[in-house]
This record gives structure tokens, C-alpha cells and sequence, in this order.
């Protein structure tokens, strides 16, 4: 169970990073929700509503951060550092045409879309001219989050979490000065929400390509150009974790429409309950990518049982933190349920499933790190068949049958979700164990 006060301290070096960074962005997605909620409910669901469709929208962007970070970490692994660059070369330049696409697509299916979803007239109205201007950043959106694998890739983390903090410094100015019309900027309104966003994001592209003209130029950045079959490997890993990212995101919506199918009040301690989730699970996924970053390496470097160990140390780790988190909401579901709800019926419907949550997030963490230790080696397919099924073949229809039609309520669905992630973190427990994984070529 011990683990080297070395492999802590590479551990942490690289985890500390990218949780701060994640968590700035819970940060900020906070301070936006607060922003536009000043202009009324209308307008805050028009954005929220219009979130998850730009997130649908680069859904298929996003894989290829993780074929990015596992294959530049593998060439660093392999003492080929001035090769570690030409995937994010190649995402780059594919990431550019598919958001030509891609927003192109949405933005000439807005006006059909929306009201679909949505039929409250002034949502749509309002969504309308949100979405009209924040679709044009997926393309941005896309080439940060390769660059956020690239530089989590060869160890530079910390890089990944300057540029995020410059992002969101900027995108909290814009949104405060375009949304209210400060010190002489036009009051937008809504519209001013995505266009500060907009110009956050082009920024902290722009401050990515800086950096890396300055850091990356000896890893290859722009100069070295990937083979057929290199650029056939990162798509081959990218686009698995792509559909997953989509499969998942599209799952949560149809949990939100099952659940709101049982009662409003159940509803709104689902969105409160899926919040703190999200949350606390935040530094399982960042231990996780750099589970990713060191596993990978290992293999480089043909070193199977160090990559093996890496992942079982940091399951350790995590394991520990997101207990201590789990501990708080077993014994205080009341105090966290009460930061966001004043409404003692919300409350009384989400208190056990709260203390639930707190009981098996701590192994939906371990499962999130070995689910991105088998992406930082290349086994995408693996993760994406899994992770699915599991999801849209065990939990959702059962969700359905015990919380709606045998109308058992909120807790049979969380019983049912804390049984689905339990299940993925022991079949990723079991392919890790494997070692499959070891003999994947990228």
C-alpha cells in the first residue's frame, strides 16, 4: 500500500495542475450562471439549454485530447521528443475542418432546433441569438482541449493551468462589461454572454499557439508533419472518446428527462445531486489524466510493470481523497444539500440519495482513473463499448422501469447509478488487471 515519496512528488506535480485548472472552471461556470441569471429565468435557460447543444457540438472535437495526450506522453516514453508534437500537429488541422462543419451544421439548424426543445417563445428567442454567436467558438473550444493533452502530455501541466485562468479572468471581464453594458460597452444582454465567451476562447487559443511556438518548437510543434499512419492512429483513438464523451452527454439528458417524468421536486434535486457529483468527483478525473500522461510514458520507455503500477499507485491516492469527500456527504447531507436549496421538500427527497452518492463515489473515482489510464494507452474502444452498454443498456432502461413505471422513485435510480458506475470501475478494474492494453501500438 505504500507508495515513494518519488512517485508522490511526480504524482502531485502533475495532478495539482489540472485538478486547479478543473475546478476554475467549475469556478466559472458558476460566476456565468450568477451573471445571467440576472436577466431573468428566461434567459437562464435559454443559455443552459443552449449549452448542452454546443456541447453536443464539439463532442466530436473532444476525443482528441486524449489521442493527443497518449500519444505525445508514449513518444516522450519512447526518447523521441522532438516527434511528440506531430499529433497535435495533425489534431490541429483536423479540428479546424470538422468545426467548419460542425458549426455550420448547428448554426444553419438553430432556428428549427430550438424550438423543438423548447416552447416558450422567449427562451427560443433569446437561445437564438445566444447560440448564433457561441457556436462559432467549437472550433477554439476543440484546439484548446488538444493543446491542454499535448502540454498534460509531456508533463507541462502547469501551462494547461495559466492559460485556463487567463481564459476565465477574461471571459468574467467580457461577460460583466458586454452582458450590462459597463464603462461604455454595449448593453447585449444574452448575446453578451457568448460573445464574451467567444472572446475568451479565441484568446486562450491564440496564448496556447504562443506558448507552444516558444516551448513546443523542440517537440516538433508545426514543423514536423505526421505520416498516414500516425494520423490513422490518433483518429483510431480519438474517435472512440469522442462518441463516448457524446454518448454520455446525451444519456445524462435523457436521465433528466426520465426523472423529471417523476415529479418537478425530484427534478430539481437531481440537477442539485448531479452538481455535487460532478464536483467532487473533479480530482478523480484529473488524477486520471495524469494516470494517462505517466502510464503512457511507461510503455514508451517498454517498461509494462512501472505503466501497470503507475495506475494502481494513483487509484491509491484518489481512492483516499474522494473517501474524504464521500465522508461528508454520508454524515452532512443536509449542510451541502442547503448551499443550494432552501426548500425542505427538495431536501428530504435528496438527503439519502446524497448519502449514497457519498458511498460509492470514492469507486467511481478509481474507475474514472483506470478508464483514463486504458485512454492514455490507446484503448479507446474498449472504454467507449463499456461505458456505453453499460449506460444505455443497463442503467437508463432500468432507471425508467423502477423510477417511473414501478414508481419507486429517486432513490431507485440513484441505487441503479451507483450499481452502473460500480460495475464500470470493476470491468476497467479487471482490463487493467489484464494487461492487454500493453501490446496496443500507437
Amino acid at each position: 500500500m505504500l507508495i515513494s515519496k518519488e512517485r508522490l512528488s511526480t504524482l502531485f506535480s502533475l495532478a495539482i495542475p489540472i485538478i486547479g485548472g478543473m475546478l476554475s472552471q467549475n469556478l466559472l461556470n458558476l460566476v456565468d450562471i450568477a451573471m445571467v441569471g440576472q436577466l431573468g429565468s428566461a434567459a437562464l435557460a435559454a443559455v443552459g439549454l443552449c449549452g448542452f447543444m454546443n456541447f453536443m457540438a464539439v463532442g466530436l472535437l473532444m476525443g482528441f485530447s486524449s489521442g493527443v495526450q497518449a500519444i505525445s506522453a508514449r513518444r516522450i516514453g519512447e526518447n523521441k521528443s522532438d516527434e511528440a508534437a506531430k499529433p497535435l500537429n495533425s489534431a490541429l488541422l483536423i479540428i479546424t475542418l470538422l468545426s467548419v462543419i460542425t458549426s455550420s451544421i448547428v448554426y444553419l439548424a438553430i432556428p428549427y432546433l430550438l424550438p423543438l426543445l423548447n416552447s416558450d417563445s422567449k427562451v427560443v428567442i433569446l437561445g437564438t441569438d445566444y447560440l448564433s454567436i457561441r457556436i462559432f467558438g467549437v472550433v477554439f473550444v476543440g484546439l484548446n482541449a488538444s493543446f491542454r493533452g499535448f502540454f498534460n502530455g509531456i508533463g507541462l501541466a502547469t501551462i494547461y493551468l495559466r492559460t485556463l485562468v487567463v481564459m476565465h479572468f477574461l471571459n468574467i471581464l467580457f461577460n460583466y462589461l458586454l452582458i450590462f453594458g459597463k464603462f461604455g460597452f454595449p448593453e447585449m444582454g444574452v448575446s453578451g454572454a457568448a460573445v464574451g465567451t467567444l472572446i475568451s476562447l479565441f484568446f486562450g487559443t491564440a496564448l496556447y499557439f504562443i506558448q507552444a511556438k516558444f516551448i513546443a518548437s523542440k517537440y516538433g510543434f508545426l514543423s514536423k508533419k505526421a505520416s498516414f499512419q500516425e494520423i490513422k492512429s490518433l483518429i483510431s483513438i480519438s474517435f472512440p472518446q469522442s462518441i463516448t464523451q457524446i454518448m454520455f452527454a446525451t444519456g445524462l439528458t435523457t436521465l433528466f428527462v426520465i426523472i423529471g417524468k417523476i415529479g418537478t421536486v425530484e427534478l430539481a434535486a437531481a440537477n442539485i445531486l448531479i452538481n455535487v457529483m460532478l464536483v467532487a468527483i473533479l480530482p478523480g478525473i484529473g488524477f486520471g489524466f495524469t494516470s494517462a500522461t505517466l502510464c503512457s510514458q511507461a510503455l514508451g520507455r517498454r517498461d509494462m510493470d512501472d505503466a501497470y503500477q503507475w495506475a494502481i499507485d494513483i487509484v491509491k491516492v484518489g481512492f483516499l481523497v474522494i473517501s474524504c469527500l464521500g465522508l461528508l456527504m454520508v454524515l452532512f447531507p443536509q449542510h451541502i444539500l442547503g448551499i443550494f436549496t432552501t426548500e425542505t421538500e427538495v431536501v428530504d427527497v435528496a438527503v439519502n440519495s446524497l448519502r449514497l452518492t457519498g458511498f460509492f463515489i470514492s469507486l467511481d473515482a478509481c474507475g474514472m482513473i483506470l478508464m483514463h489510464s486504458l485512454l492514455g494507452v490507446g484503448d479507446s474502444k474498449h472504454v467507449m463499448i463499456v461505458s456505453s452498454v453499460l449506460q444505455w443498456g443497463f442503467f437508463l432502461p432500468l432507471a425508467y422501469v423502477l423510477g417511473v413505471y414501478l414508481k419507486f422513485g429517486l432513490i431507485s435510480i440513484w441505487i441503479m447509478q451507483g450499481a452502473y458506475r460500480l460495475i464500470q470501475a470493476l470491468i476497467f478494474a479487471k482490463t487493467w488487471h489484464n494487461r492487454n492494453w500493453a501490446h496496443i501500438k500507437i
